[in-house]
């Protein structure tokens, strides 16, 4: 009777046989008893057999199930949504800034430094979530860094007397922040840049800034106010240029070109061999807002059957169409073919931008250029270039 109380369906087939031995046992002898005794049993081992190989089974589905949880935990925490910064700009014309960072992935933090933050009192309205930051020090220098419960940190700059407040068509500026890595060894990480407008609502106390993308007829603008606003925005996002590096200063005072390596694709990617942890790692991002198209796209300063370009060219020029290809000047001209809808009011060909110096080319193109350029100041008040960074 070993395996009295053992509670599993197949006891019921035990204890029935049981039953039927005690009708049965003075009709029987002990030897046969001993065998009908000998079968419960092994009944009964295989019974509970069967209960611990089943038991094991379920055991192993439910590691497999906790094993796949935990890997799609790895998984959703691997998602590289890691870093975003804006640089805020209101509009008179377009004017002042901000900046801002967020980050969220444990293999790098986010750090800015400097005395002051832009235009506190516009970002507050635009963005409340943006926080000071968490303050750290590396040689000396101290850093606002993002980590723990902030994951939106206010840029920070040194003010300089004579520092540029308006911003629109000819501006131009330098967006500095610091990759802090949290672990020794190489680290890559691709830079996504964006211009993002917003549109001022209201006035006094009920004064706001929201997106120009999340405007609705409920914040009492009719549709076609709206899309207006939009176009506004798509334009904006094509005239702001990014860039790598500064230009050639050229011989004395005379600026040659004010640029070097377009990013093109608005995304650049940095990596950084033999990082140290906790070292900041400095990170560039040079944005022009071009005045006239003939900075970009004619070749030299010249004029070319009439045309005046009338400016220092934003990256370096070069002699011959042959030279295109692969230089900086080749690479501006395909980034007009490329966003022609975001830079040009009206439909171009890509023939009419590489024939720029065709005098009907040229006119029709940069009327084009200069209807969106009057659409931003009229229709932007501020806008932010954010910077997504993610680990590579």
């Amino acid at each position: 009777m070993r395996f009295r109380g053992i509670v599993h369906p197949v006891d019921e087939k035990v204890k029935a046989l049981n039953r039927k031995e005690v009708s049965v046992m003075s009709e029987r002898t002990i030897n046969e008893n001993q065998k009908i005794w000998a079968a419960a049993e092994k009944i009964a081992e295989e019974a509970v057999a069967a209960k611990k190989a089943a038991s094991e089974e379920e055991r192993r589905k439910q590691k497999k199930r906790v094993v796949k949880i935990v890997l799609l935990m790895i998984l959703i925490a691997l998602i590289i949504v890691f870093a975003s910064i804006a640089w805020f700009a209101m509009n008179k014309a377009v004017s002042a800034d901000t900046m801002a960072i967020e980050a969220k992935d444990a293999s790098f933090e986010i750090a800015v430094k400097g005395s002051a933050v832009r235009n506190n009192t516009e970002m507050e309205l635009a963005d409340s979530t943006y926080e000071d930051g968490n303050e750290k020090t590396y040689n000396d220098d101290s850093y606002y860094e993002t980590g723990g419960s902030v994951q939106k940190v206010k840029i920070r700059y040194n003010p300089v007397a004579d520092e540029q407040t308006d911003f629109g068509p000819d501006s131009s500026g330098v967006i500095e922040f610091y990759i802090v890595p949290k672990q020794d060894g190489d680290l890559t990480v691709k830079i996504d840049l964006d211009a993002v407008g917003f549109r001022e609502l209201g006035e006094g106390n009920s004064r706001t800034i929201k997106r120009i993308s999340e405007l609705t007829t409920d914040d009492g603008l009719d549709q076609a106010t709206i899309t207006q606003y939009q176009n506004a925005e798509n334009y904006l996002k094509g005239h702001i240029m990014y860039f790598e590096a500064l230009g050639n200063a050229g011989t004395g005072a005379v600026m040659q070109y004010y640029y070097q390596k377009p990013i093109t694709t608005r995304t650049l990617t940095k990596t950084f061999t033999n990082a140290r942890k906790d070292v900041p790692q400095l990170v560039t991002v040079y944005w022009m807002w071009t005045n006239t198209l003939g900075q970009i796209a004619l070749r030299n300063d010249s004029n070319l059957q009439g045309i005046d370009r009338s400016g220092i060219p934003i990256v370096e020029d070069v002699t011959d169409d042959a030279e295109l290809t692969n230089l900086d000047k080749g690479k501006v001209i395909q980034y007009l073919k490329d966003n022609k809808q975001q830079i040009f009011t009206n439909s171009v060909l890509d023939t009419e931008i590489d024939n720029a110096k065709v005098e009907a080319n040229f006119k029709k193109l940069s009327t084009g250029y200069n209807d969106a350029d009057f659409l931003i100041g009229s229709s932007v008040s501020y806008f932010m270039i954010d910077i997504s960074v993610q680990k590579s």
